[in-house]
């Protein structure tokens, strides 16, 4: 569960004026304002195992997963296979600087990106072979710490503004011709 404090580069929906809300909430509020028949549940807290019954109580056409905690990650996309919804993952985008080298493909097909190696042992242990993703084979940049991470967790690796929008736009698109391919619903 993540409130807006100033993400203001990587973010559409941190502005001044949605700073202290949920990050959920802001990106709500931002499709109703496009589109006010649009549809939203925004849900403030984060996915895990103990709470994924009240993510699940709505049916989703699909899921598209950005989250960073591998182990959160891990079981969003068990439920979904469970579930049969069809879900999308992000990689890593941090410390990476050119959005170019992102692409759309089979997990199995990916190289150069640390989240995909553990992403890729970790799902074959649970007998997942195959996972539509969008990642870079672009090798992370190394960069300079300037906070030492919360005890018990990892940094997460820094990112630019470009690379995580291109990757969010890039997964849109791909979602939207996923759902018109299989004859949901057609612009």
């Amino acid at each position: 569960m993540y409130r807006i404090r100033g993400f203001y580069n990587r973010q559409l929906c941190a502005l001044t004026s949605t700073v202290g809300q949920y990050k959920a909430e802001g990106a709500a509020a931002r499709g109703r304002d496009i589109d006010p028949d649009t549809v939203v549940y925004p849900i403030c807290a984060t996915y895990d195992a103990a709470h994924r019954e009240e993510f699940f109580s709505r049916k989703f056409d699909y899921i598209v997963d950005c989250i960073d905690l591998v182990s959160c990650k891990l079981d969003l996309i068990q439920q979904a296979r469970l579930r049969g919804i069809p879900i999308l993952s992000a990689l890593g985008t941090g410390n990476k600087l050119e959005p170019e080298l992102l692409r759309v493909t089979d997990i199995s097909k990916t190289s150069g990106c640390p989240l995909a190696r553990v992403m890729r042992k970790e799902l074959r242990a649970r007998g997942i072979h195959h996972l539509k993703v969008v990642f870079s084979p672009e090798l992370p940049h190394e960069t300079q710490q300037l906070e030492a991470p919360s005890p018990g967790r990892r940094s997460v690796p820094a990112s630019v503004a470009w690379v995580p929008s291109v990757a969010g736009l890039m997964m849109g698109g791909t979602v939207v011709r996923d759902i018109i391919e299989d004859g949901g619903l057609v612009p």
